[in-house]
């Protein structure tokens, strides 16, 4: 009766202790199923503040591009209307030395026609001279 008893009592004691490690087991299971949803959620946090983030600091560096080509852009076309205005200057001075090329040829022609007109009221003065003392000389024969 004794080893009956002690029999009994083994195979409930090793029934309580199968027990007891199958509800520590599932303790454990548990904890570990909700500790690893707790980092599972963290994680999920974390990458989707860092995704957040991500896209806020693409959408930073697009809007800074777009920006900074607009800059680009807007200095772009005044350097394009101060090429133009220039061009236009060189344009109206090299027309201002145009006239005023021909302005000093006229000058230079009127001088040169006064300067010859002068050189012929001379030579028409000597000739008349001449012909005068000629006259002069022919009558007095």
């Amino acid at each position: 009766k004794l080893s009956e008893q002690k029999a009994h009592l083994e195979g409930a004691s090793q029934a309580r202790s199968h027990e007891l490690l199958q509800r520590q087991r599932h303790e454990l299971e548990e904890r570990f199923a909700s500790e690893l949803q707790s980092e599972k959620a963290e994680y999920e946090s974390r990458f989707a503040s860092v995704l957040g983030d991500v896209e806020a600091h693409k959408a930073e560096t697009s809007a800074a591009e777009a920006e900074r080509a607009r800059r680009h852009l807007e200095e772009l076309h005044m350097l394009q209307a101060k090429v133009q205005d220039l061009q236009e200057e060189l344009a109206a001075s090299r027309e201002v030395e145009s006239l005023g090329r021909a302005a000093d040829l006229e000058a230079w022609e009127a001088r040169s026609g006064s300067q010859m007109a002068e050189a012929l009221e001379e030579s028409a003065r000597k000739h008349q001279a001449m012909l005068q003392a000629a006259l002069a000389e022919k009558q007095a024969e």
